[in-house]
């Protein structure tokens, strides 16, 4: 099986997945000492969103899905696509034909089967996931929603990753730290947003804003 991957016409598409599958190892090993992938570069301030001005292009990012889901999970799918297209079209020649194509004949077809993936699946993706919100309307709308902490711990200029649901039953994901310096909150602790400053949000555990 190795030795099919490694042939000169997989090669494209083995890589592909093995960056796929790579990147999802790391995200769990993340996840364990408590942090993620998406987390990591939320702390890191690094931007996922892709801003797309010009029309044309607008309406074919929309239709690949690149505007609805993070720009690391739309690389995924397109990279899982890409892989798996390629991948399934040598199996098929060497099945039917007997012989493996170049990667000339079968990398157009790849690239073209990788964004019709990214158009199926990037739509039902971007509805499971929770939303990531940062515009200016977020920072007053969602002052007092109950939220609990996902990944990491909470403290002050060290930000964990919480999800809140909204009046509509949107699932959002945030980040947030501690109102002040001495507390401290950990997974599944209860938490209310307070405040918006630079993307960050300041709560308090749920507890403590119920009492009198």
């Amino acid at each position: 099986m190795i030795d099919i991957l490694l042939q000169t016409s997989n090669i494209p598409y083995s890589i592909a997945l093995t960056i796929v599958l790579f990147v999802i190892a790391l995200d769990v090993i993340l996840m364990v000492v408590g942090v993620g992938v998406m987390g990591a570069m939320d702390a890191l301030h690094i931007d996922t969103e892709v801003n797309l001005q010009l029309s044309g292009f607008n309406q074919l990012a929309n239709w690949a899905c690149l505007n609805k889901v993070p720009f690391v999970v739309w690389l995924l799918l397109v990279l899982t696509g890409f892989g798996l297209t390629g991948l399934t079209l040598n199996f098929l020649s060497y099945k039917i034909m007997g012989f493996l194509p170049t990667v000339i004949l079968t990398l157009p077809l790849a690239v073209i089967g990788c964004f019709y993936f990214t158009h199926v699946l990037g739509g039902t993706v971007s509805r499971l996931m929770p939303k990531q919100n940062s515009t200016a309307q977020c920072a007053t709308s969602f002052v007092g929603m109950v939220g609990e902490i996902t990944i990491g711990t909470a403290r002050r200029g060290k930000p964990a990753e919480a999800n809140f649901k909204d009046e509509h039953g949107q699932m959002h994901l945030v980040l947030v730290e501690p109102l002040t310096d001495s507390d401290s909150f950990t997974q599944e602790d209860k938490i209310v947003l307070i405040e918006n400053q630079d993307g960050i949000w300041l709560c308090q555990e749920l507890a403590e804003f119920m009492k009198p």
